[in-house]
């Protein structure tokens, strides 16, 4: 049955990629389709046969599979790579494992986790990255300043330090689980736009006034007066499992979206502050203590409590 274009491009739109490769496609529309085809995050498990139904492919998801020489020929078009858990074949006719001959110097997005055999001089090498995404590794990245990095994020990456984030352009930054990485370090990214930071234990999170950040994401922090100094010009703001030790609403002046998940307050009558700023849209409480009702009636719509206790 041939069916008219947009319906087969609807259909294949949806469908994974190893269903499509038993696909038998006899209409030219779709042989197109496959042609212009740029890739999804599902898991390629034959590298070449994978090439050969979507040349244009420009998304890789390699995680799991043993890649070789052979294989980079396929892979040159590639601009977003997953290589979690990959473990590359050693040199032909050699007994090195080494990785002299993995380059795909025209990758702009990768994704490492749990990678043994990759080191920070190999990672150098991709020169044109500007997202980078880390987890569980034993780097500690001395060749980020070799890169474009835009967005990078950090996930349990015990060795990387300040030094590793100093000179870096980044306007995204995630960082998961760390115990080196400081309010020093991060200051430095000064062009910082979006940070998410969890389980951060050298971060306060004091002296970010001149960081042009549009969203904030702070867990496990003890949230003071300066902190919210810090975050004074921040659109949207998330605080996760803090404990409130002072509050100064007032001072979120840009504020839009204030979300609170598991957290604890000295006091909760301050938040009636909240009510001047000119700019909110919306404060979400999530599992957190109740807030009286005369201020829930005053917060009016604005305000959404999801889990939330029941007031004594």
């Amino acid at each position: 049955m041939d069916l008219p274009a947009e319906i087969c491009f609807e259909i294949f739109s949806y469908l994974p990629v190893y269903p499509i490769m038993n696909f038998r496609i006899v209409s030219k529309d779709t042989v197109e389709y496959a042609k212009r085809f740029k890739g999804s995050r599902l898991r390629v498990k034959s590298i070449k046969k994978w090439n050969t139904c979507f040349p244009e492919a420009t998304q890789a998801n390699l995680s799991g599979v043993q890649v070789c020489l052979d294989d980079l020929p396929y892979l040159t078009h590639v601009k977003d790579l997953d290589l979690s858990l990959c473990c590359p074949y050693r040199e032909r006719n050699t007994q090195s494992f080494g990785l002299s001959w993995f380059r795909l110097p025209g990758v702009k997005k990768l994704t490492l986790m749990g990678n043994i055999h990759m080191t920070d001089e190999w990672l150098s090498h991709f020169t044109e990255l500007e997202d980078l995404s880390l987890s569980h590794m034993n780097l500690n990245g001395s060749g980020f300043r070799n890169m474009k990095l835009k967005r990078l994020s950090l996930i349990s990456m015990s060795r990387i330090k300040d030094q590793a984030l100093m000179g870096l352009e980044l306007e995204d930054l995630t960082i998961v689980s760390n115990r080196h990485i400081s309010d020093e370090g991060i200051r430095q990214v000064v062009g910082l736009k979006k940070i998410y930071l969890s389980w951060v234990r050298q971060v306060n999170w004091v002296g970010y006034e001149h960081l042009p950040l549009k969203e904030v994401f702070l867990s496990e922090i003890d949230v003071t007066r300066e902190v919210f100094q810090s975050i004074a010009g921040v659109p949207d703001i998330v605080f996760s499992q803090c404990h409130f030790l002072e509050t100064a609403y007032e001072l979120l002046t840009k504020l839009e979206y204030l979300n609170l998940y598991q957290c604890t307050f000295e006091e909760t009558e301050s938040m009636t502050k909240l009510l001047d700023l000119e700019h909110l849209k919306q404060v979400h409480l999530t599992r957190c203590p109740a807030l009286p009702p005369l201020i829930q009636e005053k917060m009016g719509p604005r305000l959404k409590l999801t889990h939330r206790e029941k007031w004594p």
